[in-house]
Order: structure tokens, then C-alpha cells, then sequence
């Protein structure tokens, strides 16, 4: 893995990138693995990472880009 960095406007995301976000809840890391691009949406399909899937309502959900500059997720760049 490389760098890393903050997600912003500019950010060149595609479908396999991990996506890191802070959880303030558990003060811990939530993992999210990009999916397929919804481009009316400007938003992405996000899969929950390391969690246990029965548990997970909606495990895949759609994630949009806006969101994850104001939750400051961050990426690994190479």
C-alpha cells in the first residue's frame, strides 16, 4: 500500500479502492471497497469491509463522493 491522503474534489476514485473513514462512535476506522460509479448520483457502490455481512443492513449501499470529502475518508495512494 502506498500513501494515505484525503479525499477531495479532484480525487480520481474507481471501483476496488479501499476507502478509510473515521468512525466517531467507536473512535475507530471503518473500511469501505469502492464499487461501480452512479454518475447522476456523483456517488459510488460501497461495500462494508470486515464486518460480519448477516449483520449488516444494506450491506451494499451507495456512498457519494460529496460525503466522503465531508466525513474526511481518506485513500491509499500507490
Amino acid at each position: 500500500m502506498g500513501t494515505l491522503k484525503k479525499i477531495t474534489e479532484s480525487t480520481e476514485l474507481g471501483p476496488g479502492m479501499l476507502i478509510i473513514e473515521i468512525n466517531s462512535e467507536t473512535d475507530d476506522y471503518d473500511n469501505y471497497i469502492l464499487g461501480s460509479y452512479i454518475d447522476e448520483e456523483d456517488a459510488y457502490e460501497v461495500l462494508p469491509e470486515g464486518e460480519d455481512y448477516l449483520e449488516k443492513e444494506g450491506v451494499l449501499f451507495y456512498y457519494p463522493h460529496i460525503k466522503m470529502i465531508t466525513r474526511g475518508c481518506e485513500y491509499y495512494e500507490d
